[in-house]
């Protein structure tokens, strides 16, 4: 019985650290839309379209479900979208919350975000960089955000150093990063919209929650060693 009461314990405070919430969004402006302010971008997955590349603000209108510490309302947060073919919302939208999993994304917000605060260029390389990292990871692939298969930006309309700096940090990309980094995809609930990845910092409750959990999880493994 102590066995089983130890975890569940656990599988409750996991789920109730970890729990997703959903939030009602609103896109209220896109930062750094210069030098480039309109790009074109192609690949299978996504044919010829023109866009504006930079991060987006968006207001935390309302969360349900289970708040976990990781956003509230009324706030705004940075993020930016993850499907150049589709538009932003312009009327507040319901979007559910998903664990981002990709070491590749998570290490590129621990290497370089701190970079772009005030850069619109580097803010632009940084929009690119996650297209990138999204669309062109097949098996032999080469990240290079002006060539490839399933997603490219047409070298005519994006700005060369732009293109260059995106590709240096890609090149330079270093998993280790990725550790303490925390991202969630925002996916909105309809297909033609835009869906968005936004860092989160984990409120000092949730991250206490997490480590009992793990603490106890450990000692239930030395006992049984």
């Amino acid at each position: 019985m102590k066995h089983l009461f130890s975890m569940l314990v656990v599988v409750g405070l996991l789920l109730a650290a970890t729990a997703q919430a959903g939030l009602t969004l609103e896109t209220k402006e896109l930062i750094a839309p210069n030098p480039i302010s309109e790009i074109e971008i192609g690949g299978s997955l996504f044919g010829d379209h023109n866009l504006n590349v930079g991060e987006f603000i968006v207001t935390v209108v309302e969360v349900t479900g289970l708040d976990t510490g990781l956003f509230s309302s009324p706030s705004e947060i940075r993020a930016f979208c993850m499907n150049p073919d589709r538009d932003e919302a312009l009327d507040p939208e319901d979007f559910t919350v998903e664990q981002c999993n990709n070491e590749n994304l998570k290490a590129l917000y621990g290497q370089y975000y701190s970079l772009i605060t005030g850069d619109a260029q580097k803010t632009q390389a940084f929009a690119l960089s996650v297209w990138e990292i999204l669309f062109e990871t097949g098996v032999g692939s080469v990240w290079d955000v002006t060539t490839g298969t399933g997603f490219f930006s047409n070298i005519e309309t994006v700005n060369a150093s732009t293109a260059d700096i995106a590709n240096n940090w890609l090149a330079g990309l270093d998993t280790s990063f990725a550790d303490g980094i925390e991202l969630r995809y925002l996916r909105s609930e309809y297909d033609e919209y835009q869906d968005f990845v936004t860092q989160v910092i984990p409120e000092p409750a949730t991250m206490a929650l997490l480590g009992i959990g793990g603490a106890v999880v450990a000692m239930r493994k030395r006992k049984n060693s």
